[in-house]
Formats: structure tokens, sequence, C-alpha cells
């Protein structure tokens, strides 16, 4: 085959990569929206507080630039797939093993290739994405200020958190009119019931909580013969955001970029075992599933003879079964490592070593002319 001026890989070569490469765009969009569309949907009881346009099209955003480190690999497998198969499909296949070029050399510029979706995910799984995180908890917090008291509705009641129950007669803006509170006290062991005429609703962004300015009211305190009542004109309460809870409440391991990881690895290990152990098999993660993408290249090429032009779904159908397979095998091995019968390192990586043996393996019998 003629060779390119200059470069140590033939003409054939680079068309390959850049039908790859196409190929791999289509692919994206789809995990993507895949990826994006489940990200929105936990989002979706901000976006349906009324939030601004701005802010909505900020968390799309930040949840499209969170989901690229992980939609790369299937995606890369995705166009592997379709590339292959369209040389399959169009006899091209046939006539390069033919010709004396086996599927082992016709691998190396996809694996080539599959290095750059690598190092691209790992910038976004190491960096980029925990950003992204941190972004949508901001813009959702942002949300929340624009419309605090819009989970409340008037003549309902509506529990804030365990034990704590509000009631308000109407409802406007940040604004609420005859409120009704009652604390069963199951925090501070005292049962109490705040009534006001109207009390103001806001959220402090740095310490994420929901705070009640009530003014011109009571408080009736339960005590042991009876009850104790205070009048006030302003009295403010605050509580952590009931609004915000899960993983937008809290910083979780996916909201740290690298050193910060590093260090909260360090922490946990002083803290407990399984904590550090959870830290460590994260910490793996983070680069094991960006490298997934070389393993899909190697188990997508062999694959891939058996797509057609004509059959693209076949391609999609394989990218997911084969994702599928991957995390699946993830889930397990990680299970077994919490249980101390593996080590961190060896649960997040076996995936990775069995999936791309397994690649290894039918590109090495193809290339040897015994078939699928």
């Amino acid at each position: 085959m003629k060779r390119a001026k200059g470069l140590p890989i033939t003409t054939y070569d680079w068309e390959l990569m850049r039908e790859t490469f196409s190929s791999f765009g289509l692919g994206l969009g789809i995990f993507l929206f895949l990826f994006v569309m489940s990200r929105v949907m936990s989002l979706s009881e901000i976006i349906a507080r009324g939030a601004s346009p701005i802010i909505i099209m900020a968390l799309i955003l930040s949840a499209v630039v969170s989901s690229l480190g992980f939609a790369f690999p299937p995606s890369y497998l995705f166009s592997v797939l379709v590339s292959v198969g369209r040389l399959s499909a169009d006899g091209e296949l046939i006539a390069l093993l033919s010709s004396g070029v086996s599927l082992k050399r016709i691998a190396y510029p996809l694996v080539a290739l599959s290095a750059g979706v690598v190092v691209l995910s790992l910038l976004f799984q190491l960096y980029l994405a925990p950003l992204s995180n941190r972004a949508i908890k901001g813009f959702a917090v942002k949300a929340m200020m624009e419309t605090p008291s819009s989970s409340l509705k008037p003549g309902e009641f509506f529990q804030l958190k365990r034990g704590i129950w509000i009631y308000c007669g109407k409802v406007k803006g940040k604004k609420i009119k005859d409120v009704f509170l009652y604390d069963s006290g199951k925090k501070t062991g005292i049962v109490r019931i705040i009534m006001a005429k109207k009390a103001k609703v806001s959220i402090n962004p740095f310490d994420n909580t929901l705070n009640f300015a009530f003014s011109n009211g009571n408080i009736y305190s339960a005590i042991k013969d009876g009850y104790k009542q205070l009048s006030f004109k302003l009295y403010v309460l605050s509580m952590e955001n009931p609004f915000l809870s899960g993983s937008l409440g809290s910083e979780t391991k996916r909201d740290l970029t690298l050193p910060a990881l590093l260090a909260r690895l360090k922490r946990d290990r002083e803290v407990s075992k399984r904590r550090f152990l959870n830290t460590l098999l994260h910490l793996h993660k983070r680069f094991a599933v960006p490298f997934s993408a070389m393993v899909f290249a190697l188990l997508g090429i062999p694959l891939g003879v058996f797509a057609r032009r004509s059959g693209k779904w076949t391609g999609s159908i394989i990218t997911l079964a084969g994702l599928m397979l991957y995390f699946g095998l993830l889930a397990l091995f990680q299970d077994i490592a919490l249980k101390g019968l593996l080590p961190a390192a060896l649960a997040v990586w076996a995936p990775n070593l069995i999936l791309g043996g397994t690649g290894l393996w039918l590109i090495k019998r193809k290339s040897e002319g015994v078939g699928l």
C-alpha cells in the first residue's frame, strides 16, 4: 500500500481514522443525549420551580460537560463498530486480508486514535467533570434563591425535614403569610409551635441553609406542666436546605478534582478502613473508565466485522451490550473488593483486563486466519 509522504502510516490508515472520527461524533451525540437527560431528570424539580431560562441553560451546559468523560469511551466503541463494519460490508476487509494485511495491522490506527480519546476522557473525569458537578449545585442553589418558597403550597402542610412541618395560608415569591410551623423536637427534645402573620424565605448560598424570617408572631414551647409562650416581632429560623437533598445537598467524591480527591483519600485512611476503601475504588475508577476507550477499541475491531453499513442499529446494540457488560463487571468486582476478597486496584481494572484481553485474543485469532 502507498504510504502518505513523510508519515509512518498508510493513506488507507488515515481514511479509516477519518471515518472512525466522523462516526465518533454520531455516537457522542447519542450517548450525551442519554447521559444528559438522566442528569436533567434529576434536576427536573429545580427546573419546574420556575428557574430563569439562563439558569436552565447553565444547568444543561454543566450537565453536558459533566457527562462527557463517561460518554467518550462508549462513543468510540460505536465508531469503531461502524467503521470496521463498513469495511466488512463493502468487502474491503476481505480484500485487505487477502492481500496479506492482518486484522492486527488494521487495528493499529484505531488503537492509536483511542489513546487520544483516553486523554480527553481523563481530562474531563479528573478535572472538568468535578468542576461541572459543583457548578450544577451552584446553579441549583441560585434557582432556589429565585423562588425558595415555590415548594410550599397554600393551604397544605409541607414537611421541611423529619419532625418539622410548615403550613402557610398564602405564598407569593419569597414571602408567605399566615404561617404555622410545628417542630416535634426530634433534634432539640422540645416540642414547639411557631405562629406568625408572615415570613420571608431565603437561602444562604455559602452554607446552603434555608432561612425563615418570621414577623409578628408567637412561639409556644411545651413544658412539664403546660406550655410557655414567647411573643416576637422578628424571629429567624435556619436549617439545612431540604430542597437540595442527597447528592445536590452535600459535597460528594464526584465533586472533587484529582488533588482534592487525593487529599480526601489521605483523610479517609485515618477515619475508617471501609471509607478509605470506597474512596480508593472511586480514585481508580477515575482512571479505569477513560482507559476503557482503548479496551473498547480492541474489542470493537473484531466485533465490527459482523456490523453492516445498512445496520447501524447493530452497532448501537453491541455498544449498549458492551457498556452493560463492562459496568456490570465493574460493579461485581467492586462488591468483591468491599468484602475484602480482592485488592481495590485489581477490582476496578479487572473489567479492562478481561475485555481488553478478549479483544486482543480475537484479533490475534483473526490475524492468524482463524475464523471468528
